[in-house]
């Protein structure tokens, strides 16, 4: 979620940002797509994965709670 509500949209970027293999990032973003955090976006041959309200709620509560803690946060779909 961090890194689709940073700015990085394609399965590509979003791949080499999270430092994920293409498999588990197929698993990771279907899971996504499907609780309603993420939503598909696909223009031609280009596919794009936009952040759902719920989704972005769910990435700033997750910056709150790490910030709260002072916590070293990680990289979080």
């Amino acid at each position: 979620m961090t890194v689709v509500t940073t700015g990085y949209t394609r399965p590509t970027q979003i791949m080499y940002k999270s430092n994920t293999s293409w498999i588990v990032l197929q698993k990771i973003l279907e899971a996504l797509t499907a609780s309603g955090l993420l939503r598909q976006r696909v223009e031609g041959s280009r596919t794009e994965y936009v952040g759902t309200d719920k989704g972005i709620d769910v990435a700033r509560d997750y910056h709150n709670l790490v910030h709260a803690t002072k916590a070293e946060p990680t990289s979080v779909f």
